[in-house]
């Protein structure tokens, strides 16, 4: 039940829910809370004081988190939209299975047949397992939906490029007595094997910002491309400590999603006085434009009317060049390059003598634009989804940019172009390698991110009074 002391209209937003009755989950009413029962994940619905509400789905075989967002109660329309889409997602997880496999041979023709297989035997032994079968030139399109990658003997070579552009997956190659023969029972085994000896894997601390110290209370937000959805990281930086922080996922992006965090943390944390957002797209003036989403929209402005508070927006590659430039002493020229996965072009930040690189309309680093002109095999389009054509687009976009700038160290996030020996290699085709910059491979780069839009945040001139 509600024991919370709220508003009406969260009372009434409440018993909504509770009249959500669906053959797909249960509801479980306990204090504050509404549980969605369902076969495979569970849904929660938390209310907490100053009408603060937050929405979660958790998946059961892999406890883990697959929604996630929280908001302050304003208006019954968006408050109900919100639920519809955490409800859609909990019914949608009814189809998903405990462990998805993908086999992958040069053709997907061998693998397909062993795929029907192993899902009779995954049938047969009572298993939550589903295979299925693509070829090679499609892997890294579908590879990210499922859990586990199999690939035929004779692409095996092919496992670190894999392992690399999946990162996070479980890569096997299918040993050879096993495929000839299409052994289903000792193919499951050694899946299961494998997979009680995968560790997970460690994330990077989230307290390296802790480095910098400064007087000011500042929530930064930090809008990160991935590959399945939108992850929206949020810092509230109170005189340069972490005081509260989160993550929420969304399939897309829109400026609701962000003034959901904002509601929130400000209602937390009243005494919030500056707002950075970090987001992709080209920013000028707090201005941004991002494909369909923003069309030259004032964001800035529009957060400070709503909030009175200090807002600034920032470009995330630019952020993420900002952060690196403050968290590292052994460069003053460096570049950030940034593809995000299944995206044809990529974009990066410039730091030259220490100073962020804007250039003319902020246009410094939108090198997307210019890939249009390089002469590659295919066009990015078409080969977006495998690593060489990802690896040719990313090392002509880097070289235009070394040309240009010289950079003592690129800083890369590219899944499709992670082996910085390979890209080192292709560079070299067109740059003496004595001029070669450093090349690193950054997996995480979200708390580089949240440091810039901070150092942003503390740099502008506090021209709005709150």
């Amino acid at each position: 039940m509600l024991t919370i002391d709220c508003i009406q209209e969260v009372k009434e937003y409440y018993q909504m829910i509770l009249n959500q009755k669906s053959r797909y989950y249960e509801i479980i009413e306990t204090d504050n809370t509404i549980v969605l029962k369902g076969e495979k994940a569970v849904g929660e619905v938390r209310f907490h004081e100053m009408s603060i509400i937050e929405l979660e789905i958790t998946d059961i075989a892999r406890n883990e988190i697959v929604f996630y967002l929280h908001f302050q109660y304003n208006e019954k329309e968006h408050a109900e939209r919100l639920f519809r889409e955490m409800k859609d997602a909990l019914i949608k997880m009814k189809d998903k299975r405990t462990l998805n496999v993908l086999l992958s041979c040069s053709s997907g023709l061998t693998t397909s047949f062993f795929a029907d297989q192993l899902n009779s035997a995954a049938e047969l032994l009572k298993l939550d397992y589903h295979f299925t079968a693509v070829a090679y030139n499609e892997l890294y399109e579908h590879g990210m939906q499922n859990d586990v990658i199999l690939l035929a003997p004779q692409i095996g070579f092919q496992m670190k490029k894999v392992q690399a552009g999946l990162k996070g997956k479980l890569v096997l190659t299918i040993p050879a007595q096993i495929f000839a023969s299409y052994d289903s029972g000792a193919m499951i085994s050694m899946i299961q094997k494998e997979l009680e000896k995968a560790k997970p894997k460690q994330t990077k601390t989230q307290w390296m910002e802790e480095k910098l110290t400064n007087d000011a209370r500042i929530l930064a937000i930090g809008i990160v491309n991935g590959a399945q959805q939108i992850r929206l990281v949020y810092r509230y930086y109170n005189q340069g400590n972490i005081e509260d922080y989160g993550t929420v996922l969304k399939p897309n992006i829109s400026i609701r999603d962000i003034e959901d965090i904002i509601d929130t943390q400000v209602a937390r944390h009243p005494e919030i006085e500056r707002i950075g957002v970090s987001m992709p797209g080209t920013e000028v003036g707090g201005k941004v434009t991002y494909g369909d989403t923003f069309n030259h929209e004032d964001i800035a402005l529009h957060l400070i009317n709503k909030y009175k508070r200090w807002a600034t927006i920032e470009n995330d590659c630019n952020s993420v060049a900002t952060g690196l430039n403050a968290l590292q002493d052994h460069f003053d020229n460096l570049l950030f390059y940034f593809q995000p996965y299944g995206s044809a072009f990529g974009g990066s930040g410039i730091i030259i003598n220490g100073q962020l690189v804007r250039g003319k309309n902020h246009f410094a680093g939108e090198i997307g634009n210019a890939q249009n002109a390089f002469n590659l095999n295919h066009s990015p389009q078409e080969t977006r989804w495998t690593n060489d054509g990802v690896l040719e687009t990313v090392s002509k976009a880097l070289v235009a940019e070394i040309c240009t700038v010289a950079p003592e160290a690129v800083f890369v996030h590219c899944r499709l172009a992670a082996d910085m020996n390979a890209l080192r290699e292709e560079l070299k085709k067109y740059i003496p390698e004595e001029s070669l910059p450093e090349l690193r491979y950054i997996d995480n780069f979200s708390e580089y991110m949240m440091v810039g839009i901070m150092l942003k945040c503390l740099s502008e001139i506090d021209i709005y009074s709150v």
